[in-house]
């Protein structure tokens, strides 16, 4: 808060926004809710998207943004679409059809863990350059996105090939 010069009882208030960025993003898991929602409902999903060898780059796990409505209709659909994959945190791996809209504040890029999807199995490949989220929020779902490198390509983050390939020259 800022006083104001003019009158000595006023106060103006000064609200700091940063822009927010827009990333589509596949499910390609989810952790089990806990407290109220535990058996119910998801606790956050478990996002990505697709490099060149149409691997799949782990973002983030987004856990705010839904309703309790949509948290337990949305887990009814993932439980059908499960699929199995290498142990990597306690995350219950689905099949990558649904795409979702997300937002962040600011996304840090480096290495991250990678996954191959074939015939319904997760299995860890050598980690890849993406991206991690900071304070990921759920907008909604996608149905006019399809899961393919086009629609889910590390490239929609901005200034993500410029810092991958300074990154590389560093490690030179």
């Amino acid at each position: 808060m800022k006083l104001n010069l003019t009158n000595n009882y006023e106060l103006i208030q000064f609200v700091k926004s940063k822009p927010l960025i827009s990333i589509d993003a596949v499910i390609v898991g989810y952790t089990e809710g806990t407290g109220k929602f535990k058996g119910k409902a998801f606790g956050a999903l478990l996002v990505a998207l697709m490099n060149k060898e149409k691997n799949f780059v782990i973002l983030s796990n987004v856990g705010t943004g839904y309703t309790e409505d949509f948290r337990k209709e949305l887990y009814q659909k993932l439980k059908k679409i499960q699929a199995d994959g290498d142990k990597f945190l306690n995350i219950n791996w689905v099949s990558p059809k649904i795409v979702i809209e997300v937002v962040c504040e600011e996304t840090l890029v480096k290495l991250r863990p990678t996954f191959s999807y074939k015939k319904g199995y997760y299995k860890r490949v050598e980690d890849d350059y993406g991206a991690t989220l900071r304070k990921p929020r759920f907008v909604r779902i996608r149905n006019d996105k399809s899961v393919n490198p086009t629609d889910l390509r590390l490239t929609q983050i901005p200034s993500f090939i410029q810092r991958v390939k300074s990154l590389q020259r560093e490690g030179d």
